[in-house]
């Protein structure tokens, strides 16, 4: 018994994992097959779990959505397309933005 728990456990891909799995197993909180078993398969299920909420995609599940603020964060003040460089300088906007040297139509 001791032997199948030391395969199953050094025979695991997640390391964060086996790390938890390890500690538990040392401290005598997982005794049986059983209990290996199934905290093995909770902190699988946990982090697959965890993954998804992270993931781009599906932020929390799908059910926040990125704000019209930072959609808006990320846009050029001037002609409202996306920022041409990460920090949109005067010389950057003097050399991609279309509204560059322009009077906007509130302006005239």
């Amino acid at each position: 018994d001791p032997v199948v728990h030391q395969i199953i456990i050094h025979g695991m891909r997640n390391n964060d994992i086996r790390v938890r799995v390890l500690s538990r197993n040392t401290s005598g909180e997982l005794t049986t097959l059983d209990k290996l078993i199934d905290y093995i398969a909770a902190e699988e299920a946990g982090s697959s779990e965890a993954s998804d909420l992270l993931s781009d995609a599906n932020l929390i599940g799908g059910i926040r959505r990125k704000s019209s603020y930072t959609q808006q964060k990320h846009k050029c003040k001037h002609c409202g397309d996306s920022k041409h460089t990460p920090i949109n300088s005067p010389e950057d906007r003097k050399k991609h933005c279309k509204a560059w040297a322009k009077v906007c139509n509130n302006c005239k």
